[in-house]
């Protein structure tokens, strides 16, 4: 009830604020989407727990003495207990230290890398209406004005806005995003699927980018804005839940910029600011876990041919990514691992690679994972999703057993939240289907530009995968331009076969 009502306060309070003073209007902004994201990061949690474990049953009782009105001695206890925990902490996020004198704007950019830039995005939905607020934060300061009266406030790159949103447009983009995800599923799964003409996943995952840059053009005029006066190199992107099927990185204006996401910016700074591990991966500490299950298959995906020459997934990982000696982890080709051995490959990781046909917490129980602290674990990358066939019929036999609750915490925001939770600093996932093929080809960039390169883990996913999007859609473009051209010419021709016959 209290988290309710100082969401709802923080929203009614950016709206008062407007632009007027847009740091102040980013930092309730910012508050009011850390409540509204912690109210889904504690029902993650809880799902994951094993219903024995001292957090869960706090957790448990907390609710039930809120609920009942209990003891409050009681409450206070069970608070102070969870409190300590280092989720709780993460939840609460990054405050700014009461003894700083500095506002919150410039306490939250002394904290910033330099060349970075974080925007708030809030989606609210009403029976008639929906809004989008945002605000943008670039860690470039602006100087301060002389002739600017007393008690003004400072100035500052910051833009906050908040535009209507469409909501016929914005349910055709869930539709398609829907959609996509569903037929990407598909051609992975059945040997028959085929695609009607002109609606295959390529022309549909770009029809779904064209139809978000519309819906979104308030946003991306404002941050192209804001990017002319304060350049970024990175930017993260706050996103509510309702709003990360949405395609952000593959947006026109974020198309040079290494782009990520997360659940808020008190998150993230904490994020930033805690972790043992330091900015750079440790390449000492390298672990994997490959098709743990064994579940891949030399054939196709479905419709999806593999690659020519890839064997196993498992054979291929170890011959081309984890078989220089500076990796060690577990192979599902050579031996079912146990929880206990899990469980210290994931507690031994400073960079955690999974490879898998089944998404990341169908093949690792999620009550393994979220007992475990990983402050450790500086980045995990989980290149799953790649169901095929056998996959598919087996894992859903398994889920007949399986509670609901745990089944929801495969989608890829759950995934992370649980991850980072746990102290992750850092997650690469799949957002939808796959195949093995191109999963391994991902692998393979991914790595070579992490830990030989030394990219940054948000430039490396830029430069090898949302990068090709634009790459995709410039060979579409001149293809059709050669198209048109083509059939011009041969208009052309024609008419000058017509002038010959008539003279």
């Amino acid at each position: 009830g209290d988290a309710e009502v100082a969401m709802a306060s923080a929203l009614d309070l950016c709206v008062a604020t407007g632009v007027s003073d847009p740091d102040e209007c980013a930092r309730v902004l910012a508050e009011h989407q850390l409540w509204k994201s912690r109210g889904d990061l504690e029902s993650i949690l809880h799902k994951a727990l094993p219903s024995d474990c001292a957090e869960r049953v706090a957790m448990r009782r907390r609710d039930m003495l809120l609920s009942g009105g209990g003891d409050d001695a009681l409450l206070e206890t069970v608070d102070g207990f969870l409190m300590k925990l280092p989720s709780a902490q993460r939840m609460r996020g990054w405050q700014k230290p009461p003894e700083e004198d500095a506002s919150w704007a410039s306490s939250l950019r002394s904290a910033m890398p330099e060349g970075y830039g974080i925007c708030v995005i809030v989606l609210t939905e009403g029976p008639n209406a929906a809004d989008l607020s945002c605000a943008i934060i670039p860690q470039a300061a602006k100087e301060a004005d002389p002739d600017a009266e007393e008690g003004a406030p400072n100035p500052t790159h910051t833009q906050v806005a908040r535009t209507p949103v469409d909501q016929d447009k914005l349910a055709a983009v869930r539709r398609d995003a829907a959609l996509l995800r569903e037929k990407q599923r598909r051609k992975h799964l059945d040997v028959g699927y085929s695609d009607p003409e002109g609606q295959g996943t390529h022309e549909l995952a770009l029809s779904l980018t064209d139809a978000a840059e519309e819906l979104l053009s308030p946003f991306t005029s404002l941050l192209a804005s804001v990017l002319s006066e304060a350049p970024c190199t990175a930017l993260v992107l706050c996103l509510d839940r309702s709003l990360c099927d949405l395609p952000w990185e593959a947006l026109g204006v974020l198309s040079d910029i290494a782009t990520s996401r997360d659940f808020s910016v008190g998150f993230h700074v904490a994020r930033l600011k805690g972790g043992d591990g330091g900015d750079k991966i440790d390449t000492g500490a390298m672990r994997y876990i490959c098709d743990p299950h064994s579940e891949d298959i030399a054939g196709p995906s479905g419709s999806v041919e593999r690659d020519e020459g890839l064997g196993l997934l498992s054979e291929a990982l170890r011959g081309d990514v984890v078989g220089d000696g500076r990796w060690e982890g577990i192979l599902g080709s050579e031996a079912y691992p146990s929880q206990g051995e899990v469980q210290r490959i994931l507690r031994g990781s400073s960079l955690l690679l999974y490879c898998g046909i089944s998404a990341f917490l169908a093949s690792v129980d999620p009550h393994v994972v979220a007992p475990l602290s990983l402050p450790s674990l500086q980045c995990a990358v989980l290149l799953d999703r790649a169901d095929n066939e056998p996959s598919y019929r087996a894992q859903s036999k398994a889920d007949t057993s399986t509670i609901s609750s745990i089944l929801s915490l495969r989608d890829p925001y759950s995934t992370c939240a649980l991850l980072s939770l746990r102290g992750v600093r850092c997650v690469v996932s799949n957002q939808w289907n796959t195949d093995a093929s191109s999963n391994h080809a991902r692998c393979q960039s991914l790595i070579r530009a992490i830990v030989d390169s030394g990219e940054s883990v948000g430039g490396a996913v830029a430069s090898t995968g949302v990068a090709k999007v634009k790459v995709y859609r410039d060979a579409v473009a001149a293809a059709a331009a050669a198209k048109k051209a083509y059939e011009e010419a041969v208009v052309r021709q024609g008419e000058k076969e017509r002038e010959r016959e008539e003279k």
